[in-house]
């Protein structure tokens, strides 16, 4: 699907008599209602990986995924040489991950990253050897200029099956939320969000890995 289709979808679901709102106005819409889609249901989910240093505990995560930022990490694992076993990574805050490298100075398998900048990550404990992390992020949505002047050339890359409740029900309401005529704009909003709450245990699996531990002192 193209932004011009995008934009026809998202006017006729109105089933207004006239268009009465800019270009500019439909795609902060569709891309404020699709990237929150991608968000909650992890859409454009990818895995990549990345290499340890042994004795550092910083890690660059934008090595070869310049486009990954801290909040669209889901679910990490960690592996060591050619082997096939997967050891949960999970994520914890910084400030936690900073304590526990001042008291425990040790090196060994890491178990936790926390976020030092959006590019680089901190890992406890220190790493005593290479090891391989493997992370499964978000990918963001294709990326354009609202209102550009040419909607053909915007291909979306989340499919047509689940781009047109996008905008049937989020993109729509989105769209009129501030419109004194509409009644539907919550309405809409709602279906949207339970069909979110639906998609989400059907689409993609978490690989292994948890975002966050069991509880624990």
């Amino acid at each position: 699907m193209n932004l011009t289709t995008a934009r026809s979808i998202l006017v006729e679901c109105l089933s207004t008599v006239t268009n009465q709102w800019s270009t500019t106005q439909q795609d902060f819409a569709i891309q404020g209602a699709a990237r929150y889609a991608n968000e909650q249901i992890g859409i454009l989910r990818k895995k990549s990986t990345v290499n340890t240093v042994a004795s550092n505990s910083v890690i660059d995560l934008t090595t070869g995924e310049p486009d990954f930022f801290p909040t669209n990490w889901r679910h990490g694992r960690v592996s060591s040489g050619g082997t096939t076993a997967f050891d949960r990574l999970y994520l914890r805050q910084l400030d936690w991950i900073r304590m526990q490298l001042e008291a425990d100075t040790g090196t060994r398998q890491p178990e936790y990253i926390g976020f030092e900048t959006p590019a680089s990550g901190l890992l406890y404990p220190t790493p005593d050897a290479a090891y391989t992390i493997t992370f499964i992020w978000i990918q963001d949505i294709v990326s354009w200029t609202a209102g550009t002047a040419s909607p053909d050339g915007v291909t979306f890359n989340i499919p047509d099956r689940l781009m047109m409740p996008i905008l049937q029900y989020g993109g729509a309401a989105i769209l009129t939320r501030s419109w004194p005529r509409n009644k539907s704009a919550v309405p809409n909003w709602s279906e949207f969000q339970e069909w979110v709450e639906e998609t989400k245990g059907t689409y993609g699996s978490d690989e292994g890995g948890d975002v966050f531990p069991p509880d624990d002192d």
